[in-house]
């Protein structure tokens, strides 16, 4: 009678899984989940039945902790915003006083007010800026973002900034087991950081 009990809630689990996707409800399952594989490893001298639930569930967490730890090193390879962030304060020194605009992928992929550490610098998320427009004279740095749109636009930048460095982000994976961990992230350009021509230290 327990054995078709676990059979059942094993059912109704992975039913109520493909039917719901809310986080109330995957919270709930994972309390099920943990009730269920402590019970199968209290009892799994009782029965046969009961020592395979057990060995279910510790393949089980190991596979979800495989994958987990898959997600986690792929997605860190996805904040372009944060890693460009990062860059310009590498590049520039602490010093200078700067101003940045940042674009909306930018902003959308890291950039927080975690990086706006440099007091000496103004950080400018603005959404109307146009290329080509006369107003981009006054940011001495820019992080923009890495579209089809942008490299046929990147000709309206020429007048007024130069490309500082490139920001590269997740494109696609792909697996090899020649590689440790077998996982490997293909990177591609994401962000270019500008800078404004003509300038001279001190006079950004």
């Amino acid at each position: 009678m327990t054995e078709l009990k676990l059979l059942y809630m094993f059912i109704c689990e992975y039913i109520a899984k493909a039917l719901y996707k809310s986080k109330v409800f995957l919270k709930f399952t994972n309390m099920v989940n943990i009730l269920r594989y402590t019970n199968s490893w209290q009892n799994q001298r009782k029965s046969w039945f009961h020592f395979i639930l057990a060995i279910f569930a510790c393949c089980h967490l190991l596979v979800s902790l495989i994958a987990t730890s898959g997600l986690l090193y792929v997605s860190h390879y996805n904040y372009p915003g944060g890693d460009a962030m990062k860059k310009i304060h590498e590049l520039i020194p602490g010093h200078l006083p700067i101003h940045v605009h940042i674009d909306v992928f930018a902003a959308q992929t890291g950039v927080s007010r975690f990086y706006q550490i440099n007091n000496n610098w103004v950080y400018n998320k603005s959404e109307e800026v146009i290329p080509g427009q006369s107003d981009l004279h006054s940011f001495s740095h820019m992080l923009v973002a890495v579209t089809e749109a942008s490299k046929n636009s990147m000709d309206l930048y020429h007048d007024t900034h130069t490309v500082l460095a490139r920001v590269a982000a997740y494109d696609k994976v792909r697996f090899s087991f020649r590689h440790i961990p077998p996982v490997i992230v293909e990177r591609t350009g994401k962000i270019w950081i500008l800078k404004r021509h003509y300038h001279q230290e001190g006079h950004y």
